[in-house]
């Protein structure tokens, strides 16, 4: 087994592997990327936060739940468009709006 293997803990190094994929340089992200910035949970310090809103927030939270935000809009849109159910359609609040 060699120093740099992932099972050899005693050396307190990374494995190489591991740091040439994970530390690489940033790249510019574009304009119209979104921003990651998650819940703003001092927002609902005097209220529960509801589930709309919690959805609505994943939109931003990262790639997962971003992707479970996005999800939840296709959905909502097919129930729509068999019946006349209100849609499931919280705002997510801008930076301007903290």
């Amino acid at each position: 087994m060699s120093s740099n293997s992932p099972l050899n803990l005693s050396s307190g190094t990374a494995p190489l592997s591991a740091t040439d994929a994970v530390l690489v340089p940033s790249v510019t992200m574009p304009e119209n990327a979104h921003k990651i910035r998650g819940v703003d949970f001092d927002h609902h310090r005097e209220k529960d936060i509801t589930v709309p809103e919690l959805v609505a927030n994943m939109a931003t939270m990262g790639f997962q739940a971003s992707a479970v935000a996005e999800a939840v809009r296709i959905i909502d849109d097919m129930v729509c468009s068999r019946s006349n159910i209100i849609p499931f359609r919280p705002a997510v609040r801008s930076n301007s709006q903290r």
